[in-house]
């Protein structure tokens, strides 16, 4: 029995794809770890809007796993 998490796609833009790759390359990550971090943020957006994530930009360094994360995790 495998412990991979089950995974899905997701189709988007070919230009937003670009540049969140940028994005993502400029932090030293996948493309997928940079969308994770981004889902995170949206759901913590969603779910708890008066929260401390709601109220500022995204800012990949709070989900960066390589360093300490202080953000919710979701998934």
């Amino acid at each position: 029995m495998s412990d991979k998490p089950k995974t899905a796609s997701v189709t988007i833009n070919a230009s937003a794809k670009e540049q969140l790759a940028a994005y993502a390359a400029g932090h030293g990550v996948s493309l997928r770890t940079y969308l994770e971090a981004l889902a995170h943020f949206a759901i913590s957006c969603e779910r708890r809007p008066g929260s401390w994530e709601a109220n500022r930009s995204f800012e990949f360094s709070t989900y960066d796993e390589r360093h300490e994360v202080v953000a919710d995790r979701w998934f």
